[in-house]
């Protein structure tokens, strides 16, 4: 399968050949980027599309703690509510992916709005290529470094250019989870751990901040221990997934 990666700052085809591929970019809308996406994919192998959103579009939200797996009807409810109350009652009519994590946990929704998602199978279409998936960045990142992550962990962040994603981790389970768009995404990185420590009563000694980074490490905090997951400053995004 084929792995595009949606970003405003660019767009990535980790696994085009033996060198990644990044295109540099200034994209306003995801409508932007699947433009001058459908070119890019033109020419490649392969009949299925796998599609990554970065922070701006792809979007991760966690339900309330489920004790027991509701039916599928009210897991999509569930799901869309907890989007609704997000994003808006538009969110409502949105398409959702549900993930458990077990008992006790919160659900891992993955939203998108119709319009992009409609965008999407036309751009795998015209392209000779069907959508198998979307996924949100911060997922994506998340199922490719987890293994690496120490279960006594207490956060997974991300940074990518313009805005930092921030899961709160318990026992490699997601707990919480915050983002935010910032100017420079180091201080950016500090300030949403200060305050998202602050709000769930998460001391700063507790466990370890595991960042997975496109551009640097993030500069050395009193509080804060980091642990750099990749790094890939010249070609953002392009080796994510290799």
């Amino acid at each position: 399968a084929t792995t595009l990666v949606l970003s405003p700052a660019g767009i990535a085809l980790p696994g085009s050949g033996a060198t990644p591929v990044f295109q540099p970019g200034c994209f306003a809308s995801l409508t932007q980027a699947i433009e001058a996406a459908r070119p890019m994919l033109a020419n490649l192998q392969g009949k299925k599309l796998q599609v990554v959103l970065a922070g701006t579009w792809g979007r991760c939200l966690l339900t309330p703690p489920v004790a027991t797996l509701p039916g599928a009807d009210d897991l999509t409810a569930l799901a869309r509510q907890t989007a609704a109350e997000a994003y808006g009652p538009q969110a409502l009519n949105w398409h959702t992916q549900i993930q458990a994590q077990g008992p006790g946990l919160p659900l891992i929704v993955s939203v998108i709005e119709p319009a992009w998602l409609e965008a999407l199978q036309k751009l795998a279409s015209s392209t000779n290529k069907q959508l198998e998936s979307v996924t949100p960045l911060l997922a994506a990142c998340w199922n490719q470094s987890c293994r690496r992550v120490p279960a006594q962990a207490s956060w997974f962040a991300l940074t990518e250019p313009g805005r930092v994603q921030l899961l709160a981790l318990q026992q490699g389970k997601w707990v919480g989870t915050a983002s935010t768009r910032c100017e420079a995404e180091t201080s950016g990185l500090r300030t949403l751990l200060h305050r998202e420590a602050q709000l769930m009563n998460r001391p700063h000694a507790e466990g370890e901040t595991w960042v997975y980074t496109t551009f640097q490490m993030p500069p050395k905090s009193r509080h804060w221990r980091w642990n750099l997951l990749t790094a890939v400053p010249a070609q953002p995004f392009a080796n994510l997934f290799v």
